[in-house]
């Protein structure tokens, strides 16, 4: 054995020294394998370091760099190796061999994945334990008991053991409440039941037999789907799933809800027991509804969702409502129970009444006339204001429109906003004339010329452009040359051809005055008249008289007539005079500026130029003179 420590190295690779090479103690290092080899007592060269089949260790192993054991090498614990940690190449297992009891501790422990950072399980000191999903909470302990996220489900039950004082046997299995009051649910093991009971009373049970409730209500298949949303889907499994309703007093069902080729449907029991006949059907692909008579097989109210539309006696509706009855009352609207109808479709007319007074206020008859406050189609006024003397009756097959009054206004026609056309007069629908307003007057007209405009300001009738609604001026005639108007009564004046005060013609007259011819220095012997007719134009007086077969006898000085019917207007006015004898004299006379209508002829001679009483002799007079 050498006293002096001697170190030999090689740099070959799996190199091992012979014991010829070595002494007892000396040590020889490959350092190309960086292992350690020496020569023992016995001559033997071994490697220090490698893994004997057992190490005993007395004290404590310090391991910086970690130890590394091999698939299924177990880190053991406890005399017989009660503890076991290894791994199996797959699986790492931590195993408690003997039967007893595995305990961890920790102030905080967590069950994490091998990054740390999804958490599996967390257990608080004095605090909660809790369970996540996909690092997401869904079991959590609290000081009061246990909060689940999402829905909890369990192989078995859910148990307590059944407490004394319960009405059920000490092997119930009991949730909520105990036993004797308040709502709770149990379990008897013996006859595979479970009850829900609410105030100690029964109200849900689930049996081999299905689900009873109160005892009373048993159905098949049926699945209550819940959500987090409070919603609860309820499911009927069957292939021909149906609910039927059953009165107290009968076995017999009444009412059937059922799917009926994937229609929803509901049908009542006839005579037979559970013989159904169909009384609605809702199509599930169409969405159609149907409302069935006595048979079931005949729709009687059929709602065609297609094309929005109601059918009352017909599946194939027209229109949005269509009503096909066979009798004379088609259609009926009332507003209770009294008879006090509204509306009415009977025997071809349809008729409407007011809500009040249970009035007849509008009809349209079988003929096709319409009524409006009246029941006749053709109304008369008799003074004694029936409903018959009153109202608007429109005939449909004659076209003409008859509104009945009786000491009121007959219609009403309203334009609000600006002025323009209230009525349009339509032949063949060629607009023929019109009724308007303009400036709050009314006008009434056609076209651009032939229009009046009754304005009660000035007050004036004008003529009226009825397509500009203006006034014209000089384009519109009043009467024709082959239509004219007869009389004209004014109680004012005329213009003619002008606005100005020399055109106005405010006076025309026409009559007859009694005329008398004297002398100025004698009269005749006996007193001489005649009749004379007279014209009188504005302030213009014509006179025309004859004296025939006079006897003008004591005639002196110039000849006088007089009696003339207006004075004169001041200033001499010639006049005209002649006789029809064989000497046709004809003398020019004058009206005096007098004032007074006097005519007088100059006359030179001691007699007139007819015989003072001759046969057959005239005087003409004419006489235009200017009166006030």
């Amino acid at each position: 054995m050498a006293t002096t420590i001697v170190t030999k190295n090689s740099s070959t690779a799996s190199a091992v020294p012979t014991a010829a090479q070595l002494v007892q103690g000396e040590l020889a290092v490959n350092v190309a394998d960086k292992r350690i080899y020496t020569e023992n007592n016995a001559g033997a060269v071994v490697e220090l370091g490698t893994n004997p089949s057992t190490l005993t260790v007395t004290g404590e192993i310090t391991a910086n760099g970690g130890i590394a054991l091999g698939d299924n090498d177990k880190a053991t614990f406890g005399a017989g190796d009660d503890l076991q940690i290894y791994s199996d190449g797959t699986n790492a297992i931590i195993k408690e061999d003997t039967g007893g009891s595995l305990y961890i501790g920790g102030a905080d422990i967590h069950l994490m994945n091998p990054a740390f950072t999804e958490y599996y399980i967390s257990a608080a000191v004095n605090g909660a334990v809790t369970l996540r999903h996909d690092n997401a909470t869904k079991l959590s302990t609290t000081a009061t008991g246990i909060d689940v996220t999402g829905n909890l489900q369990a192989t078995g039950y859910l148990a307590v053991d059944g407490a004394s004082g319960n009405t059920g046997a000490g092997t119930d299995r009991w949730i909520g409440g105990d036993g004797t009051a308040g709502t709770w649910f149990y379990n008897v093991p013996t006859g595979s039941s479970h009850y829900f009971a609410v105030n100690n009373t029964n109200k849900l049970a689930i049996n081999s037999t299905g689900i009873d409730v109160t005892g009373t209500a048993t159905m098949d298949g049926l699945t209550v789907d819940g959500e987090s949303d409070l919603n609860a889907t309820v499911t009927i499994t069957h292939a021909n799933p149906r609910i039927k309703l059953i009165e107290n007093d009968t076995t017999n069902a009444n009412t059937q809800f059922s799917n009926d080729a994937g229609d929803f449907a509901i049908s009542t029991m006839n005579d037979a027991e559970n013989v159904f006949t169909k009384r609605f059907n809702l199509d599930h692909a169409t969405g159609d509804i149907s409302f069935y008579e006595d048979t079931g097989t005949t729709p009687k109210l059929f709602w065609d969702a297609s094309t929005e539309s109601l059918g009352i006696g017909t599946s194939s509706p027209a229109s949005g409502l269509h009503v096909v009855k066979g009798v004379a009352d088609v259609l009926r609207l009332e507003r209770d129970a009294t008879n006090q109808w509204q509306f009415q479709l009977t025997g071809g007319a349809l008729a409407f009444r007011d809500s009040t007074s249970n009035q007849e206020r509008m009809r349209i008859d079988s003929s096709g006339n319409l009524l409006v406050g009246t029941t006749d189609a053709n109304p008369t006024n008799n003074s004694t204001n029936s409903a018959a003397d009153r109202g608007i009756a429109f005939s449909g097959g004659q076209g003409w429109i008859a509104n009945t009054t009786y000491n009121e206004t007959t219609a009403y026609f309203n334009r609000t906003g600006t002025d323009g056309t209230i009525i349009d007069l339509i032949k063949s629908g060629t607009t023929v004339g019109s009724i308007g307003v303009e400036g709050g007057d009314l006008v009434i007209g056609t076209g651009s010329t032939a229009g009046l405009q009754f304005n009660d300001a000035t007050p004036t009738v004008r003529p009226w452009n009825m397509s500009a609604n203006s006034r014209t001026d000089g384009v519109c005639d009043l009467g024709y040359s082959n239509a004219r108007f007869k009389d004209l009564y004014l109680s004012g004046g005329v213009y003619l051809g002008g606005t100005g005060a020399a055109n106005k013609l405010d006076d025309y007259e026409e009559g007859t005055c009694t005329l008398t011819l004297t002398g100025t220095t004698s009269a005749p012997t006996v007193a001489q008249t005649a009749t004379g007719t007279y014209t009188k134009v504005g302030n213009t007086v014509t006179v025309f008289v004859t004296f025939g077969n006079k006897d003008v006898t004591g005639v002196a000085g110039n000849v006088n007539v007089t009696g003339f019917p207006f004075t004169t207007g001041g200033g001499e006015q010639l006049g005209h005079f002649s006789n029809s004898r064989g000497d046709p004299a004809q003398y020019a006379g004058y009206m005096p500026a007098s004032g007074t209508a006097m005519f007088q002829i100059n006359y030179a001679g001691s007699a007139l130029a007819w015989a003072s009483t001759g046969t057959g002799t005239y005087a003409f007079i004419t006489v235009t003179y200017i009166t006030t």
